[in-house]
């Protein structure tokens, strides 16, 4: 099992992984996960004691930070390749045809 700890100067930036994620909770503040499955629509959770643990599909970007001081996550599988995103990439609307 991978484990990181996130705080106030690390957090996890704009990725996408080759294998399909479990994420969870493990020990501090709450955190959010903001994954987007295609680059443009994006949904935003919390994880905490109270909801420990998600599933971040193959293939879908995905940010997570803490919302407070310290968070510790653990990941499975803990072996996986991750595409980083170029620096200040986020999900943006598509542009409407008129």
């Amino acid at each position: 099992m991978l484990k990181k700890q996130l705080n106030l100067d690390c957090h996890i930036s704009w990725r996408r992984s080759d294998k399909t994620l479990t994420v969870e909770w493990d020990d501090g503040d709450p955190a959010v996960v903001t994954i987007s499955p295609n680059g443009y629509d994006a949904q935003s959770m919390y994880l905490s004691p109270d909801k420990p643990k998600l599933e971040i599909l193959k293939g879908a970007w995905y940010t997570i930070e803490t919302l407070g001081r310290t968070t510790t996550m653990s990941f499975l599988p803990d072996i996986f390749f991750e595409e980083l995103a170029e620096k200040n990439w986020r999900p943006s609307p598509r542009k409407t045809v008129n």
